[in-house]
């Protein structure tokens, strides 16, 4: 039996596409822009006061994420995006910050407040304070791809893998500098061939994602949810860019 029979495939959502989308909580302060730890209060305005549960917590407070359901179609899942994001952008108004689709923030004066979650908090005491000021200060944009079962999972995995290089070059509006800070956490990011799923299964162990599939840091991975996620693209406001990154990723997943 193998890792990936424990995750629930649904079939209803093979060919589907998602995405993540991270933004910065920011400030402007006299000529700069600094990021601030509100996300707390900015999820529970947009939870108790508009009821929408789709915008979720990071690593750091001064940071929250954007799911969109699964679609069928780029087109709807881009609709909601936009309309999320202005959604998002009156929420930050009204907790006193800008929502900003950054790269990456400045070192100087960045708050490494952490969200006050269980597993964020064993991350805080593992990581150094180079590393987890590194963690918090990138955001980026993941594309996820729903496949049938773990054989498809795997044939789609290997078909993005190939790509990554692709993936970083279309998605690096920081210079190469998020990957940088990236790999200072993550380590080694390349995701690797599996030609079986015992192969995949040993890996899991070597890494130590075998009992937790979001324990794996590669560019692009096999996700607990029934999905191969591509984590290589940066961020950017420019929803035709967001356009280009999530139909390759359909394109590749849809041949493979």
């Amino acid at each position: 039996m193998s890792i990936l029979d424990r995750v629930r495939f649904n079939p209803s959502f093979v060919g589907h596409v998602g995405l993540e989308q991270e933004f910065f909580l920011t400030q402007k302060q006299g000529s700069d822009t600094i990021a601030v730890p509100l996300s707390k209060f900015f999820l529970e305005m947009m939870r108790l006061d508009y009821g929408v549960l789709s915008w979720t917590y990071e690593l750091s407070s001064c940071q929250v994420e954007f799911r969109t359901q699964p679609h069928a179609s780029v087109l709807e899942l881009l609709y909601e995006l936009k309309r999320n994001i202005v959604l998002g952008e009156y929420v930050a108004r009204l907790t006193g910050c800008m929502l900003e689709p950054n790269e990456v923030m400045p070192e100087s004066g960045f708050p490494l407040d952490h969200f006050p979650d269980t597993r964020y908090l064993y991350i805080v005491e593992y990581l150094n304070r180079v590393q987890l000021s590194a963690a918090m200060r990138v955001a980026g944009t993941h594309g996820h791809y729903g496949c049938k079962d773990p054989k498809h999972a795997l044939r789609v995995y290997n078909a993005l893998r190939k790509e990554s290089p692709k993936f970083i070059e279309m998605g690096d509006f920081s210079g190469g500098e998020r990957l940088r800070l990236y790999g200072l956490v993550a380590g080694d990011m390349v995701p690797p061939e599996y030609k079986s799923l015992a192969e995949f299964d040993a890996a899991a162990k070597q890494y130590k994602f075998d009992k937790n599939l979001s324990n794996c840091w590669h560019l692009v991975r096999i996700t607990k949810h029934g999905t191969v996620e591509v984590r290589a693209f940066g961020n950017t406001s420019d929803i035709g860019v967001i356009d280009s990154w999530v139909s390759t990723v359909k394109r590749i997943g849809d041949s493979a």
